[in-house]
């Protein structure tokens, strides 16, 4: 089992229905961030977030944090590094063979070098309902969420689309690389892509997909009157 952690630092941040927060907002970080504003504008927001985001257990998610508690919380941390892509193969090279298209799901997978991590709550608990990480997918709902349809689903999506496979050694084509091969027809064919979360924690990357954090120092001033 391979236990090597991804070293990654958080470079961006995204909140939605948190406190203050109505609406989505994106908040950039970098290796030195400052926050300045009055006394109960929101400065203490951003951390508390990034907090219950990383170790929910510790600080949970409370009735107060809602600002409408109809609509679920949403934060999503954009993780990136220097080698960001060498340490995403090696933690994966496993389960993808660059032959069954290694290259093309970390295309999929990172965004301007950073992979996206969005978590959802839908009330006060010491976790996340839902944890699942942005990926680049087809519009069309025939051939969205790829990586999550049955190997008879892609099959058949095979044979209906007259897609030929080319068979290399023994054996019959893995799952991924049908998808490979799909995907190359489709973006011949201009089918619009989207953006989707997949729970590929379960799917392609290891159960528990282990990473150390690193946050940029943030500094917070408080404007007095």
């Amino acid at each position: 089992c391979n236990h090597r952690k991804l070293k990654m630092k958080i470079i961006n941040k995204s909140i939605e229905n948190y406190r203050g927060i109505k609406d989505r907002q994106k908040i950039p970080l970098s290796n030195l961030s400052s926050i300045v504003g009055k006394n109960d504008s929101g400065k203490s927001i951003i951390l508390n977030a990034i907090a219950s985001f990383l170790d929910p257990k510790e600080f949970p998610i409370t009735e107060s944090d809602f600002n409408d508690n109809l609509k679920p919380i949403e934060i999503a941390c954009y993780f990136g590094a220097d080698n960001l892509r060498e340490q995403l193969e090696s933690r994966i090279k496993s389960k993808i063979k660059k032959n069954d298209g290694l290259e093309e799901f970390l295309n999929d997978l990172i965004f301007d070098d950073a992979i996206i991590f969005v978590k959802t709550v839908n009330a006060p608990k010491k976790g996340f309902d839902t944890e699942k990480i942005l990926f680049k997918d087809f519009d069309e709902a025939e051939f969205s969420m790829l990586y999550s349809k049955s190997d008879e689903e892609l099959s058949n999506i095979v044979a209906k689309n007259k897609i030929e496979i080319p068979v290399e050694g023994k054996g019959r084509n893995s799952k991924l690389e049908k998808i490979k091969h799909i995907k190359k027809v489709l973006k011949c064919l201009n089918i619009k892509f989207k953006y989707n979360t997949y729970n590929l924690f379960s799917m392609i990357l290891p159960e528990k997909l282990i990473y150390k954090y690193t946050i940029s120092k943030i500094n917070i001033v408080q404007i007095y009157r």
